[in-house]
């Protein structure tokens, strides 16, 4: 009966565990997008803010174009009307005439292509606006489901101590040989190339945590503390998953 209850409820934590990495990775990888999503946004409205000053600049020689046409004309009729044997001035003043409105609508179909581009952008501006919002949504569900975990992690251990309790009395054990979880540090000092654990979300810290609570082989030596000196003092060395140097994958 204590295996097939200890084997439920590592089972139910293997479980949690496993959900708990799902979402570690969900988050860190919804956090990189919302990262190249936000980068991609300060881009465009900097290509748009370039394009507006473009389209204002051609907006301005069109203008001075425009000027310069009108003024092309009445010199052409003035010189008809001064001289009209001058000819090739007027047929001269004719082309440069010509090339402007040729200039002049070329520039305008350069500004009716940038406000074109500049109605995409801003529609691509509003879609990823629309983005960042449901990631962001998403990161707040993630966190929400941490904070649940972290809440369902500190039952499971209550739960644990309470059955070790059960388990003990079932025994008749003295109430000197009882264990609980005083602390979350826990280690074997007798083996100085291991290392001690402190972390609920490691595995190896629930597997020295069972043969803490359910083995009465003394080769184990697990001590439990609520500081890590001992373990330090005896040579151990932090997991690296506990202390955060490699995450669980």
């Amino acid at each position: 009966m204590r295996n097939s209850l200890v084997w439920g409820i590592s089972t139910d934590e293997r479980q949690l565990r496993l959900s708990l990495n799902e979402l570690i990775n969900e988050r860190d990888s919804l956090a990189a997008t919302v990262s190249d999503i936000s980068q991609n946004n300060r881009s465009l409205v900097q290509r748009v803010r370039e394009k507006t000053e473009e389209i204002a600049q051609l907006e301005e020689e069109i203008s001075e174009l425009q000027l310069s046409s009108s003024a092309l004309q009445d010199e052409v009729a003035r010189l008809e009307r001064i001289n009209n044997g001058k000819q090739f001035r007027i047929d001269q003043l004719s082309r440069d005439i010509t090339e402007s409105n040729n200039q002049n609508r070329d520039l305008r179909a350069q500004i009716a292509t940038f406000d074109e581009y500049v109605k995409q952008a801003s529609q691509e501006i509003s879609s990823q606006k629309q983005r960042i919002n449901q990631l962001l949504a998403q990161l707040t569900q993630l966190r929400q489901a941490k904070e649940q975990y972290k809440s369902e992690s500190k039952n499971l251990r209550r739960q644990l101590n309470e059955l070790s309790e059960r388990l003990f009395a079932v025994a008749n054990l003295p109430t000197e040989r009882r264990r609980n979880l005083s602390g979350n540090y826990i280690g074997n000092v007798k083996k100085s190339n291991t290392k001690y654990h402190f972390d609920p979300n490691c595995y190896v810290w629930w597997s020295l945590v069972g043969q803490y609570f359910y083995s009465n082989d003394k080769q184990f030596n697990n001590i439990k503390s609520s500081s890590p000196e001992i373990f330090m003092r005896a040579g151990l060395e932090d997991c690296d998953i506990c202390s955060g140097r490699n995450r669980l994958s």
